[in-house]
């Protein structure tokens, strides 16, 4: 069954979390740092009056850092994050979300979608933040 997904960018490349998974998307403004958090903490946003985590989505890929201008803002186990990203490419219904080759396999990549000229690493959301990186979120968040 297809799934309906959220497409963004990271380095050229393209990554997806399921619909359900994004509460919203937003501009990624005036990010303020916290002091001694973890390398995957970029900082906190006041979103609507409350603060909200970001977390730099390329260090917990491994990925070499680049500019993001959007946040997709989540919630995982009650805590309301932003996942920086580069672009927001589109949401859509892009086919059947297949089980990733056994060399790839990491709790991190739910599945993929192999359409022409295209391969999207869909992400499982909650594998992104540990229990121990949930804790820290809920301190930051207060």
């Amino acid at each position: 069954m297809s799934e309906q997904l959220v497409v963004f960018g990271l380095n050229n490349e393209e990554y997806a979390l399921l619909v359900g998974a994004v509460r919203e998307i937003t501009k990624l403004e005036d990010i303020t740092h916290v002091p001694d958090m973890p390398p995957y903490i970029k900082g906190i946003i006041n979103l609507r009056g409350k603060a909200i985590p970001v977390i730099d989505i390329h260090q917990r890929l491994g990925l070499r850092r680049s500019r993001c201008t959007l946040a997709l803002i989540a919630e995982i186990e009650g805590i309301t994050l932003g996942l920086a990203v580069n672009e927001v490419k589109e949401v859509n219904t892009l086919g059947e979300v297949q089980p990733a080759p056994p060399l790839v396999s990491t709790p991190l990549i739910e599945g993929i979608i192999n359409i022409p000229n295209r391969l999207i690493m869909v992400l499982r959301l909650e594998s992104i933040i540990g229990l121990d990186e949930q804790q820290v979120l809920e301190k930051i968040a207060g």
